[in-house]
């Protein structure tokens, strides 16, 4: 073999090895932060739910509206303090 002849698929593997690695690595980043994310979220949920926090403040610290941290708490606020209405 000369220095201008390859192996094809041994080249083919090499590169699909190096796309499998990027790939889990990519997915592995990305499996964290959200992990991280839903963490942070179940947290200031279960703050809420103690009373410890305001459900105005967890959602600034989520980054969200009041509605929108309610849909992803799956609950409604307003219910949980005058259930009566």
């Amino acid at each position: 073999m000369c220095i201008t002849e390859y192996d094809e698929e041994r080249t083919l593997n090499e590169i699909k090895e190096e796309w499998l690695a990027e790939g889990m690595s990519l997915g592995l980043s990305q499996g964290i932060k959200q992990g991280l994310s839903q963490g942070k979220l179940i947290t200031l949920i279960e703050l809420v739910e103690e009373g410890m926090l305001t459900l105005v403040d967890a959602a600034g610290k989520a980054g969200m509206t009041v509605s929108e941290f309610e849909e992803k708490a799956g609950f409604n606020y307003f219910q949980q303090e005058f259930p009566h209405l």
